[in-house]
């Protein structure tokens, strides 16, 4: 019997923690509401994903992964289910930081900060890749949705039961949650705590607008934790000029009050950094990435081949 040739289309999938994002053979995007949550298992995580999508047979598999924390592990399990759910021959795996900085920088220099459920920033001059936070939400990831969320949860707790200074975010989180009591009981899984911390970052976010002072307080603690996270990694990459492209990307960043802080942090640090608009995403940085070499990077991309 003649053995059928492995198809030549590419399928790009960028797993995040508040949900996927999948460039389908058909060069059609689709979001995909299974993300990472603090302890999933990665090979069912993708093939969850990855059955969601119709058309997914495909030659090339390159995704883009939270939670590896600039690591990418070894690709045995990762490429079998690929192999599995698509036919693929060749599997690329990145961190998703790598993915948005070669997206929303164009594979140029810089640094390119992601703010979404979780936080990680990229920062590359030449071939050197310098990589930070995205340690999760139990040990880092600050400023980010989760972040303010579980923040602005516990101010609001803490009001409702007299130990804390009193914040609209107390009525907020009855308003939306009902009483502190049950809303304690309610919410004990982890991902179901992570869940509920990143749906408030928005109601945080508009109490500070409406110049609520403990909101304000979180916004501009997050603000300023994002900002030297940018100037720590712009250092260590040696991008030390005048002039240092940053994009600033990710769902958190859509909000143009969080963003103007982080812009006032950045400028108030002196460093002359040139704040750009991303040129793309995690998706786009996937598609040069498959363009291009298709070799690992380091431990922030590793490639597999059949």
């Amino acid at each position: 019997m003649e053995t059928m040739s492995p198809p030549t289309t590419r399928l790009l999938v960028d797993v995040g923690q508040t949900g996927s994002r999948v460039l389908d053979t058909e060069g059609q995007r689709h979001r995909v509401s299974r993300g990472f949550t603090p302890g999933s298992d990665l090979e069912t995580l993708i093939e969850d994903v990855m059955s969601s999508i119709e058309h997914r047979s495909a030659g090339t598999v390159v995704m883009s992964l939270t939670g590896l924390r600039g690591t990418v592990p070894a690709l045995e399990g990762i490429s079998a289910v690929c192999r599995r759910m698509t036919e693929c021959s060749t599997v690329g795996v990145c961190d998703d930081g790598l993915a948005w900085s070669v997206g929303s920088l164009q594979g140029g220099d810089g640094v390119a900060l992601a703010v979404g459920g979780g936080v990680v920033a990229v920062a590359r001059k030449g071939e050197t890749f310098c990589h930070g936070d995205g340690n999760g939400s139990d040990f880092g990831d600050s400023g980010s949705a989760y972040w303010l969320g579980r923040k602005g949860i516990r101010a609001a707790i803490r009001a409702e039961e007299g130990t804390g200074e009193d914040t609209t975010l107390r009525s907020a989180l009855r308003d939306a949650h009902g009483s502190h009591d049950a809303f304690v009981l309610a919410h004990r899984g982890q991902d179901d705590v992570h869940r509920v911390c990143i749906d408030f970052a928005p109601v945080v976010l508009a109490q500070a607008m409406a110049v609520d002072p403990v909101a304000q307080d979180i916004a501009s603690q997050g603000a300023m934790r994002l900002a030297s996270l940018v100037r720590s990694v712009a250092a260590r990459a040696g991008l030390l000029d005048e002039g240092t492209s940053v994009a600033l990307g990710g769902g958190v960043m859509e909000n143009d009050y969080y963003r103007d802080l982080l812009e006032k942090a950045l400028d108030e640090m002196g460093a002359g950094y040139d704040i750009v608009r991303p040129s793309g995403d995690a998706l786009d940085g996937l598609v040069l990435l498959e363009q291009g070499k298709q070799q690992d990077i380091g431990s922030l991309m590793r490639w597999w081949r059949a």
